[in-house]
């Protein structure tokens, strides 16, 4: 006689595995009502009795076999496509508001009364504690094989209920709820319009940006979603579908009146197909249950789950980051359930407070559309080499030019403003009230157009600055900057760097505000170049015949380097350390000392 004779049962709690199953099994072995099974041949180990048997599916046809809901028997619309368009951000649930004023009857009763529209949703709320909902993965939103990342989210730009301590719906509806915001949590950056073409029909690849933020941008706007587990046995992951329901339906709509889409995009889907955001609330499911596996020795094991209670709870995410669905993904990949690449993908598309800018460019650029010039708008162009100061205290000014314009590729907060006509009196900057005086002639810009910098000293270390201009007359026009003076060090080092490359340096003039005051000087470059004679080593070479090379800046503590040329006369190198020197040795070959 064995074990495999005797019908026993074990009962797993939370969780259902292979792990979870082996653990039960022994404690059971173990029990003193069984000590005699286990010190006899009776013993059989679980592969033996589980005889093929996957326990990953046995959990799951146990879960599906308590019942489910789907969203179309929560939804109780004759409309088959209601649910799909619900989830798009249309239907009456979305595009209604409380009123009074029927047209039919314009001094009837109220109409529109969201908590009576959708009475049924705290109903299925006490269902879906105990039962699951089907996740509706046959819809283009949520389609399982375009939801790599494992999230899924909602973001509302609208409020349509009153008196629920959430938004700023409020009443009188007709006139106080009339275009009302939901309590704001993100920022919108962007829309991809080809990422959710199923639900708004657009059929473009372009993208839509929300410049600013709230009465800056695109106004209040309010995102939460979830995520799931790659292991699909994980309580997370099976009850995907309660998770939405509550998000979507019951926490968001019937609770705070949350409604519609922001254009573009889908009011919920995967991730993916939603706008690029700062970052979104998050709600996880904890869920307890127990599963109950009745071994038969004819028929070997079979599961059921009972005691089910599933709750709603804020996402606790990595280093106690609470309520935040980034910091969530990061914590299910410290535990094993997604993966680093899935992590990353994500930071891409919730990427971080303050960080819009910088990923619009991303994006645009991904489009083929970049920060710069086009071009032909400009017939000159000089890019400068990269600040190198941790702040920096400039201004640009163009002299003999019919138009000029500026930018940065690097920081995306730097703008220039057009100034005509500089002279004393000119504000330099556009964050400060400092004006400039003692400005005297061409060397200093007099006349000419000023781009005034966004920004006064807030500018980082390796900044690069573009700069772009048309000549008025003639072929030349000179290119000014003007830099701090002194003891002033946030110069970018442009006055060592700048001098080398052929900029002529005028005298100091002055800006102030009346408190506070500063010198500077102007550092101007003829474009285009006329041709000089070129200092050079007897006999001079005419400048058709000159060939230079100016290297970007050093970026290491130190540097350990050598310059070698060949088919040149004459090579020299000069550099803005006056304590680096170039010596010439002919003809290099092995042995010869480098340094």
């Amino acid at each position: 006689m064995t074990c495999s004779e005797h019908g026993f049962s074990l009962e797993l709690r939370n969780e259902c595995s292979i792990e979870a199953l082996r653990l039960a099994y022994e404690a059971y072995l173990a029990a003193p009502e069984n000590q005699i099974l286990s010190l006899s041949s009776c013993s059989v180990d679980l592969e033996t009795l589980l005889n093929g048997q996957d326990v990953e599916s046995l959990c799951r046809n146990a879960v599906d076999s308590n019942g489910e809901v789907t969203f179309n028997e929560i939804a109780q619309q004759k409309d088959k496509k209601f649910v799909e368009s619900f989830f798009r951000g249309n239907t009456y649930w979305n595009e209604e508001v409380q009123t009074n004023y029927d047209l039919d009857n314009p001094n009837g009763p109220a109409i529109n009364i969201l908590k009576e529209d959708i009475a049924q949703i705290p109903l299925y709320y006490e269902l879906v504690e105990q039962k699951k909902v089907r996740y509706p993965k046959e819809l283009d939103n949520f389609n399982l094989d375009s939801c790599d990342m494992n999230a899924v989210m909602c973001c509302w730009p609208l409020d349509r209920q009153a008196n629920d301590n959430n938004g700023n719906c409020a009443t009188p509806y007709d006139t106080n709820c009339i275009d009302k915001d939901p309590a704001d949590n993100t920022d919108i950056c962007g829309v991809h319009l080809d990422r959710g073409k199923f639900s708004t029909n657009v059929n473009s690849d372009g993208y839509t940006i929300f410049e600013g933020d709230n009465d800056d941008g695109e106004g209040a706007a309010h995102c939460h979603g979830f995520a799931f587990s790659n292991n699909e046995n994980d309580a997370e992951t099976r009850y995907m579908g309660n998770n939405l329901f509550y998000i979507s339906m019951y926490d968001h709509l019937y609770k705070r009146g949350y409604a519609r889409n922001f254009p573009g995009s889908p009011m919920c889907a995967c991730v993916e197909h939603m706008p690029i955001v700062t970052r979104s609330d998050c709600t996880q499911i904890d869920a307890s249950e127990t599963f109950t596996f009745e071994y038969d020795p004819s028929d070997g094991f079979s599961v059921t789950v009972s005691d089910v209670d599933i709750e709603f709870n804020a996402c606790q995410g990595l280093n106690n980051n609470n309520n935040d669905l980034s910091a969530y993904v990061a914590q299910l990949e410290k535990d094993g359930k997604v993966t680093l690449a899935q992590k990353y993908n994500l930071s891409r598309h919730l990427v971080g407070h303050g960080n819009c800018p910088e990923t619009n460019e991303l994006n645009l650029a991904s489009k083929g559309i970049v920060r710069g010039f086009h071009e032909e708008a400009y017939e000159e162009t000089y890019s400068f080499p990269p600040t190198d100061t941790n702040e920096f205290v400039h201004g640009l000014c163009v002299l003999g030019a019919s138009s000029a314009s500026a930018f940065s590729d690097t920081d995306h907060d730097l703008e220039y403003t057009v100034v005509a006509d500089f002279k004393d009196g000119v504000r330099l900057w556009n964050d400060r009230e400092y004006v400039v005086s003692g400005i005297q002639g061409p060397e200093m810009c007099e006349g000419g157009i000023y781009l005034r910098p966004s920004l006064h000293k807030s500018i980082d270390r390796y900044t690069d600055i573009t700069i772009g201009a048309n000549p008025s007359s003639g072929d030349y026009l000179s290119v000014c900057v003007f830099l701090a003076s002194g003891s002033d060090q946030r110069t970018g080092n442009w006055d060592d760097i700048l001098p080398l490359d052929r900029f002529t340096t005028s005298e100091l003039f002055t800006w102030s505000d009346g408190r506070i005051e500063g010198q500077m000087r102007s550092y101007c470059k003829t474009l285009p170049e006329p041709p000089t004679s070129t200092p050079s080593l007897t006999p001079s070479l005419p400048p058709s015949d000159l060939a230079s090379y100016l290297f970007p800046l050093v970026d290491t503590d130190q540097f350990v380097h050598g310059i070698c040329t060949t088919g040149i006369s004459f090579p020299a190198a000069i550099s803005s350390d006056p304590n680096l020197v170039y010596t010439e040795v002919p003809n290099w070959t092995n042995g010869m000392k480098m340094w």
